[in-house]
C-alpha cells in the first residue's frame, strides 16, 4: 500500500488507526510486517505522532505492535525528530550524539518515549555517550530506573560501556579504560570517580560496575572515604545490598569512620547489613562499628527489627558489650519483646547485660524486659546467681512484678540462697513475692531446701511444743550474730514447714510493741509463712516466742536468721 506523506492526511490518520481501536491494531500489524511499508510509515510524522503524542491504551497497544516487529528505536527516532525539530537518519545516530542524547535526557517527553521503548532502550545500554547522559541528569536517571523493564536493560549495560561512561564523567579519557575492572582497580581514578556524583550515578546504575567496585579494596576505600560518595551509596538499596554480600566491601565499611557514619544512619544501609548473615557477624564482632550502631536510633531500629541482626548480635559479646553500655540503645532494646527475648535466650547476651550498669538499669524497669526474662530459665538462672543483678531486680517494683507473675522466675530465686535472701530482705521484695500466685508448697519446699543448703544465710531449728504451751526461739545470724549492745533491732526471715498436723494454729511473733504476727492456718500438711519484716529485741532481748493452738501437738521445721539492721 502507498503510505501518504502530506500534512493534509492527519484525518486519514486518526481514522485508519484509531477510529476503531481493534482494527486499528489490526491495520498496523499489516503496515510493520513489510519493510518497505513499515520504512514508508515511519516516514510519516501524523501517523507516529497519533502513536507517541498519545498517551492512551490503544496507543499503548500500537507502540507494542512496532515493538514486536523491530521497529521500536526507529519509529522513537523518527518521532523525536519531529519533537526536537531534528532530521537524524537513524536512532543509532542520536544514541551516540551527546548534544542529542543531553537534549533527550532534559526533554520529559522525549526521555519518557525513549524509555517505553524496550529496542530504543537497548540500544542506548550499548552506548556509552547515552549512558554517561542519562547518568549526568538525575531526572532522566530516575525515568529509567522507576520504570523495572528500562531498568533492567540499562543495568545490564556492558562492563566497557559502563568503563568508559563512568571514566567520561569523572573527566578521565574514557580511551583508557577497557572495562570497569580496570577502573575499579585505578586508585586515581577511583578518587576522581568518588569525587562525581555522575559517575557514581554509573558505578551504582550499572551491575557489572556494582559488582566489579565492591570486590576490590582500592575501589571501596576511594568509595568508603569519600563522605558524598558513601552516602549515596548507602541510600541505594540495590547498591546496599551489593556492598553487604561482599567482605571485601565491608571491611571497607567497618573500618573506615566516614562509611561507618554514613551507614549507620541509613534505614536503607542498616536494611541491607541486617538481612545479610555474614555482614550482621562482620558488624557485631567489630568494637568500633558496634559502638556507632549502638549510638544511632536508626540502626538500632533496624537491628531489633531484624531476625538475622538480632541472632548475631545476642551471639556477640562485643555487640551486646557496645549495646549494653547505651542508654538509648539498652531502652531500645529493652522496650521490644522480640529482642528481649533474644537476650533472655543468649547467655551471652545476659552476661553483658548484667554486667553493665546501664543496662541492668534499663532492663528493670522495662515490664517487656523482665517478662521476657522472667519466663527463661537460664536467664532467671543468671540473674538470680548475680549480687548485683537480684539487689537491683529485689529493690524494683516493676521487675519483682514480672518475677512474681511466673513461675520460672520464683523457681529460680526460691532454688538461689543469694537471691531468695537478697528478695526476703527487702520490702518491695517481699511484698511481690508474698502476693504472687506462685508463692505456694512448690516454691516452699524449694525455698526451704535452699535455706537448709546455707548456713551462711539461713539459720535453721525445730521446735516441739505440747498444747498451750509457749517457748523461745532465738534466731541468729550464723556470721554477724546479734545482740542487745550490738544490734538491739533488726529483722528476721522465716520459712516455716509444718513436720506434723495439727487441729489448732500457731502464731508466730516478735517480742516488743512493733510486733510483726505471724499465724499458721491450722490442719495445713506445709505453710509457707509469708516473708515479711518481723521486729525482735525491741527490749534488748533477741528472741521471739512460738504459741501452738489449744489441744495439740505440733512440730515446726523452721528456717529464719537473714537478720538485718532497721
Amino acid at each position: 500500500m502507498a503510505i501518504p506523506r502530506n500534512n493534509k492526511d492527519v484525518t486519514f490518520w486518526a481514522g485508519y488507526l484509531k477510529g476503531n481501536w481493534v482494527k486499528g491494531v489490526t491495520n498496523l500489524e499489516y503496515i510493520m510486517q513489510s519493510p518497505e511499508t513499515a520504512r514508508a510509515f515511519l516516514d510519516n510524522r501524523h501517523g507516529l505522532q497519533l502513536i507517541y503524542g498519545i498517551n492512551d491504551r490503544n496507543s499503548a497497544q500500537l507502540r507494542e505492535v512496532i515493538e514486536r516487529h523491530g521497529w521500536g528505536a526507529e519509529a522513537v527516532a523518527m518521532y523525536l525528530n519531529t519533537l526536537m525539530n531534528w532530521d537524524y537518519k537513524d536512532w543509532a545516530t542520536i544514541i551516540w550524539n551527546p548534544e542529542a542524547m543531553e537534549a533527550i535526557a532534559e526533554n520529559r517527553v522525549a526521555r519518557e518515549t525513549m524509555r517505553d521503548s524496550s529496542t530504543a532502550m537497548r540500544a542506548v545500554a550499548e552506548s556509552w555517550v547515552a549512558v554517561a547522559a542519562i547518568c549526568d541528569n538525575p531526572q532522566a536517571l530516575a525515568v529509567v530506573q522507576t520504570n523495572v523493564a528500562a531498568n533492567a536493560i540499562f543495568s545490564a549495560m556492558p562492563s566497557e560501556v559502563a568503563a568508559k561512561a563512568v571514566a567520561k564523567l569523572a573527566g578521565l579519557d574514557p580511551n583508557n579504560f577497557t572495562d570497569v575492572s580496570s577502573v575499579v582497580s585505578n586508585s586515581v581514578a577511583m578518587d576522581a570517580i568518588a569525587a562525581s556524583s555522575a559517575a557514581m550515578a554509573v558505578i551504582i546504575a550499572s551491575s557489572a560496575a556494582r559488582t566489579a567496585v565492591v570486590a576490590s579494596s582500592v575501589g571501596m576505600v576511594a568509595i568508603a572515604t569519600n563522605a558524598t560518595a558513601i552516602a549515596t551509596v548507602a541510600a541505594n538499596a540495590t547498591m546496599m545490598s551489593v556492598v553487604a554480600a561482599s567482605s571485601t566491601a565491608m571491611s571497607a565499611v567497618i573500618t573506615t569512620a566516614t562509611a561507618r557514619s554514613a551507614v549507620v544512619v541509613s534505614s536503607v544501609a542498616m536494611t541491607a547489613i541486617a538481612a545479610n548473615a555474614t555482614a550482621m557477624t562482620a558488624v557485631a564482632v567489630d568494637a568500633t562499628m558496634m559502638s556507632a550502631v549502638a549510638a544511632s536510633s536508626t540502626a538500632m531500629s533496624v537491628v531489633i527489627g531484624t531476625a538475622t541482626a538480632r541472632s548475631a548480635v545476642v551471639a556477640s559479646s562485643v555487640a551486646m558489650t557496645a549495646i549494653a553500655g547505651n542508654a538509648t540503645a539498652m531502652t531500645a532494646v529493652a522496650a521490644n519483646a522480640t529482642m528481649m527475648a533474644a537476650v533472655a535466650a543468649s547467655s551471652t547476651a545476659m552476661s553483658a547485660v548484667i554486667g553493665a550498669a546501664t543496662a541492668r538499669n534499663a532492663v528493670i524497669i522495662s515490664s517487656v524486659a523482665m517478662t521476657a526474662i522472667a519466663a527463661n530459665a537460664t536467664a532467671m538462672t543468671a540473674v538470680a546467681t548475680n549480687a548485683t543483678m537480684i539487689a537491683a531486680v529485689a529493690a524494683n517494683a516493676t521487675a519483682m512484678t514480672a518475677v512474681a507473675a511466673n513461675a520460672t522466675a520464683m523457681t529460680a530465686i526460691a532454688s538461689n540462697a543469694v537471691a531468695l535472701n537478697t528478695v526476703a530482705k527487702n520490702a518491695i521484695g517481699r511484698q511481690h513475692w508474698n502476693r504472687s500466685q506462685f508463692n505456694d508448697a512448690t516454691r516452699l519446699a524449694q525455698a526451704l531446701a535452699t535455706c537448709r543448703g546455707n548456713a551462711s544465710l539461713f539459720t535453721m531449728t525445730t521446735i516441739s511444743r505440747s498444747a498451750g504451751g509457749q517457748g523461745t526461739w532465738i534466731f541468729t545470724d550464723r556470721t554477724n550474730p546479734p545482740s542487745a549492745t550490738a544490734r538491739p533491732d533488726g529483722d528476721t526471715i522465716f520459712f516455716v514447714r509444718q513436720i506434723h498436723r495439727w487441729t489448732g494454729n500457731i502464731t508466730i511473733a516478735g517480742r516488743g510493741t512493733a510486733d510483726t504476727v505471724m499465724t499458721i492456718t491450722a490442719g495445713a500438711t506445709n505453710a509457707f509463712v509469708p516473708v515479711q519484716r518481723v521486729v525482735l529485741g525491741t527490749l534488748g532481748i533477741n528472741n521471739g516466742h512460738v504459741n501452738n493452738g489449744w489441744n495439740t501437738n505440733a512440730l515446726l521445721d523452721t528456717h529464719g536468721g537473714c537478720f538485718f539492721a532497721n
